[in-house]
């Protein structure tokens, strides 16, 4: 990789060397991590294009605190009874059960398995 890319840079490297050196190096590493962000950014846009999300009309089920979904065991149109496990999470280096708080249908699940989610992040809609 060439540090200097213009006349200033090289007159820079030729002066001061060891300033010039890790200035020039740090330099180069951000401009190289701002286009890899940039297409990583660009190849994301075209590969999921945008739906039109549906408000959020039923009860939901929202996380206590932060996590990563581990397993899911519903899906929409499930009825679910009330003390029924819904899902698992790891919080905290635990791994934590989700259950339903009365006998309802799933309407919507938001998460998916290893997605990490905050806290009172929406998990599933209710109808």
């Amino acid at each position: 990789m060439k540090l200097a890319s213009n006349r200033e840079e090289e007159l820079l490297l030729e002066l001061l060397p060891s300033v010039a050196n890790g200035f020039l190096r740090r330099r180069r590493t951000e401009e190289f991590e701002a286009k890899q962000a940039e297409a990583a950014q660009k190849a994301q846009a075209e590969v999921k294009p945008e739906e039109p999300q549906e408000p959020i009309t039923g009860e939901t089920l929202v996380a206590p605190m932060g996590g990563r979904i581990i397993e899911i065991n519903v899906k929409p149109g499930d009825k679910v009874k009330k003390g029924q496990v819904l899902l698992v999470y790891e919080a905290m280096k635990m791994e934590n059960d989700v259950t339903a708080e009365k006998d309802e249908v799933v309407k919507r699940v938001f998460v998916k398995v290893d997605q990490v989610v905050g806290t009172d992040a929406v998990l599933i809609e209710f109808e």
